[in-house]
């Protein structure tokens, strides 16, 4: 299938799905900004909007399982979200997380012609998770500067991750740093602790979160510094 009949097929579909109105926010959700989608404590801890910025590119280097909650937490609101470039995403996690298959528009390939497909996604979505192909492409400050143009603030967000261009609104960064539920010898993982962290103009913060079951931030008090 050609690009333009892939994206014109994409946007038949999106339009086929009515925006959201039928779902209910979760009441960590702090953000009243609708130029934010909202997010719950503790991945808005990381981002200096308190949710993800509309219209905006995010570069990230966060874990596989992070960006299964970003997914989860967007779609699960009622707010659609796009994934291109990740066939093996774990869909069944999203949904463990809460999230909704019915909000979730996925192509899989990445293609060179991906940027064209982003935008389009993004104008029909709340938030656009790109992954990087085998070779991460580092992208011009022109295209760039086109690809920003491309959106609007009444687009969603665009999350790249592995790709990198020039002065995104904000970087993730993410680490795994201790495990749950082992003795020694004996036991089974029963949660990851992974530190995030967020970094953008003026800001810096990093925080602790237990991935598990459930989601919490860990007792560690979250980090910040100006920068």
């Amino acid at each position: 299938m050609a690009v333009d009949e892939r994206i014109s097929l994409l946007r038949s579909r999106m339009q086929s799905i009515s925006k959201s109105g039928d779902f209910s926010l979760d009441s960590n959700c702090k953000t009243a900004d609708k130029n934010i989608i909202p997010l719950s404590d503790p991945l808005s801890h990381v981002l200096p909007w308190g949710g993800l910025p509309r219209g905006m590119i995010v570069e990230s280097t966060i874990a596989p399982l992070l960006a299964i909650l970003f997914i989860a937490q967007v779609s699960g609101s009622g707010r659609r979200v796009g994934v291109v470039g990740w066939p093996d995403l774990n869909y069944a996690g999203v949904l463990g997380y809460g999230g909704c298959y019915e909000r979730i528009f996925a192509v899989p390939q990445q293609e060179r012609t991906s940027l064209r497909v982003v935008t389009a996604l993004a104008h029909g979505c709340d938030l656009v998770i790109t992954r990087a192909g085998p070779t991460p492409r580092t992208y011009t400050p022109l295209q760039t500067q086109r690809f920003r143009n491309s959106l609007r603030s009444d687009a969603g967000c665009v999350i790249m991750m592995g790709d990198h261009v020039v002065s995104p609104a904000a970087r993730l960064a993410s680490a795994v740093v201790g495990y749950h539920g082992i003795g020694k010898g004996t036991g089974r993982i029963k949660a990851v602790e992974i530190t995030v962290t967020g970094i953008a103009k003026g800001f810096y913060r990093t925080s602790r979160v237990i991935v598990g079951k459930h989601i919490a931030p860990a007792a560690e008090k979250t980090t910040m510094k100006v920068v």
